[in-house]
């Protein structure tokens, strides 16, 4: 009778107010897109407050869109709230000819980064070049390529480029969009776009939203000396602060940017080679090499330290920007049927904890 009615009330709130809380966590999610996880834009970069500028964390999550015109490719990358806009920008541009386009090297990648909010706004850009490929005799003391000490064989630049060619593959259901482009068969440049973090993967590794993964892949290169090695001669471009580091990352060049924004080339510190190998990566001192439009050029050379000559070379950089402030954004292993788990999970745990208070 009327305790009966009571518990039956009780149980009634307490399933409301259950499904209540669940729908509100669904709602919180970052949209997933269905299987398109790159398709997402939600952040996790509030709102700024007073004139202070764009808020302080980076996103969780982008919406890229990618658009491919013959030798060159446009990336577009946006995080976006009611009330901040948070944009990458990355055109990527190819370049015949013994000449390698003068300063825009045989390949040429410019970042771009630009933030807004309510009332305040930023942005910078960099460019990441390279003109060449050296093959060279190691004649000095200091390990790698250093143009002052050791004997150049050659510097190779490709005659002509194949256009860009774009496809998608997936991690499990989150999308990973991907172009392709190839040098006179020997050198390929491959990119990889996402819109979440994907977490490495066997010998593949992670995938930021904040940046493009590019593989560099040297095939059949035409040797000319059998004791030779090879290096990339490559220009970091900028009209701000470029340097060497920091400390606790070693494989990177930073560019001075905005706020707790800053560019970020990074790369990894071996080459895998045929046969199951791997070789070190030697990166040369940045130095000052002129300026042009876009700002000061810094050279580099990325040395491959094998005398070996593989039949192919793949070496894994990649080109963004980095949030000083923000931790790195957790990697997503799989895909949204993990959150769907979790709800299902605290939907059994509220219903339990109904069923107790009756």
């Amino acid at each position: 009778s009327e305790p009966h009615i009571h518990k039956a009330l009780i149980m009634r709130i307490a399933l409301l107010i259950a499904v209540v809380f669940l729908c509100a966590l669904v709602v919180a999610q970052p949209s997933q897109g269905g299987k398109t996880a790159s398709g997402s834009s939600g952040s996790s970069r509030g709102s700024s407050s007073g004139s202070s500028g764009p808020a302080s964390k980076g996103p969780q999550s982008r919406k890229p869109s990618i658009k491919v015109n013959n030798n060159q490719l446009m990336i577009t990358s946006v995080s976006q709230t009611d009330t901040f806009k948070d944009k990458l920008s990355f055109t990527i541009k190819t370049n015949g000819g013994n000449t390698a386009a003068g300063n825009n090297g045989l390949l040429d990648v410019r970042f771009g980064y630009y933030a807004k909010s309510d009332d305040a706004k930023e942005g910078f850009s960099y460019g990441v070049r390279v003109f060449s490929i050296i093959e060279f005799l190691e004649s000095g003391a200091t390990a790698g390529y250093q143009p002052a000490e050791d004997t150049l064989v050659q510097r190779w630049r490709p005659t002509s480029w194949g256009n860009f060619v774009t496809s998608t593959r997936w991690a499990g259901e989150l999308q990973i969009d991907e172009f392709t482009a190839t040098a006179d068969n020997i050198f390929l440049v491959r990119g990889e776009v996402v819109g979440v973090p994907i977490a490495a993967n066997g010998t593949r590794p992670g995938l930021n939203p904040n940046s493009v993964k590019f593989d560099f892949e040297v095939n059949n290169f035409p040797y000319k000396n059998t004791s030779s090695s090879l290096a990339l001669e490559t220009v970091i471009v900028s009209k701000t602060k470029v340097a060497q580091g920091p400390a606790s990352k070693v494989s990177a060049i930073t560019v001075t940017g905005e706020g707790d924004v800053v560019g970020e080339f990074t790369w990894v510190d071996h080459v895998e080679i045929s046969g199951g190998r791997n070789a070190s990566v030697i990166a040369s001192q940045i130095a000052k090499d002129g300026d042009d439009t876009d700002g000061q050029m810094f050279k580099t050379y990325f040395a491959f330290n094998t005398t070996a000559h593989p039949s192919a070379i793949l070496w894994d950089p990649s080109v963004g920007a980095a949030y000083s402030s923000d931790t790195p954004p957790a990697p997503v292993t799989s895909s949204a049927s993990v959150s769907r788990t979790s709800i299902a999970t605290l939907l059994l745990v509220s219903v339990a904890v109904a069923a107790a208070i009756v």
